[in-house]
């Protein structure tokens, strides 16, 4: 009977004696949880949450700030020194598995937004939405998963945005806001595919320049409208392999923080 056939039903002593091990169906060990089949892993994962309400002002982003630990395995959280980062450990670099959720409080005016951030400069994952969705979603509730490679000293934030026109909280509810979570899932993949992330726009600047710092002119650009993810026309000139410039028609220059740039390079 193959590992795959079996029934794994619960933990405890098997034919071997083992109580790390998980029972088979047909009264053997099964593999234990520290060494799965196709041999050991060492656990490294973490999740962290914030206790309390937190007050985010308008139209400014802000890291989340957290106090409390749900697990920390391998040594990635500080959250006296650096509470609103995740870190990956010595000898921990490979693909991981990143996500977080949150509540805002219900208010219809503007839009909200919730970003990962990878050492303060690259965004991998963005979510945005209106806030005026009270009939489906009066909270505004996040929900955000992606996967990355990282590499050892490595840090990620959880950053959030609201434009109420005020100041508007971020809402503790128990088990899911705010969280944030990290999880070693395997060795790095070998796509060389990096990614940048910016909002621009203030009412006047054109042509805007981004510094994406991606190392190369084999790039593929996307500017979105920040608010609903509408496709925003723009003629993009490559400056550098770090740089490029975005020239926009008089009508479509952004105001602020109107457009979502994002940046793919290979």
């Amino acid at each position: 009977m193959s590992e795959t056939q079996i029934d794994l039903i619960k933990r405890g002593k098997g034919s071997g004696s083992d109580p790390t091990k998980f029972i088979r169906s047909d009264g053997a060990d099964g593999y234990s949880l520290a060494t799965p089949p196709g041999g050991s892993v060492a656990e490294t994962t973490s999740r962290i949450f914030r206790s309390t309400n937190q007050v985010i002002p308008n139209a400014t982003y802000t890291a989340v700030i957290f106090d409390s630990i749900s697990y920390d395995n391998g040594g990635m959280i500080n959250l006296g020194a650096q509470p609103t980062r995740i870190t990956v450990p010595a000898g921990a670099s490979g693909r991981y598995l990143v996500g977080c959720g949150c509540n805002f409080v219900a208010n219809a005016t503007g839009y909200r937004q919730v970003l990962v951030k990878v050492n303060a400069s690259i965004v991998f994952a963005l979510v945005t939405q209106p806030g005026n969705q009270a009939a489906v979603n009066p909270d505004a509730e996040f929900a955000l998963s992606t996967m990355y490679n990282l590499v050892a000293g490595d840090y990620v934030e959880m950053l959030v945005l609201q434009t109420s026109g005020g100041n508007l909280n971020l809402q503790f509810v128990s088990g899911r806001s705010p969280v944030f979570w990290m999880a070693l899932i395997g060795a790095a993949t070998a796509s060389s595919l990096s990614a940048y992330t910016a909002i621009i726009g203030d009412g006047t600047t054109n042509p805007w320049v981004v510094t994406h710092n991606l190392g190369t002119t084999n790039i593929t650009v996307v500017i979105r409208l920040t608010s609903t993810g509408e496709i925003i026309e723009g003629t993009v000139t490559i400056v550098n392999t770090n740089s490029i410039s975005i020239n926009f028609a008089f009508e479509n220059i952004p105001t602020s923080n109107q457009y979502t740039v994002v940046i793919l390079g290979r």
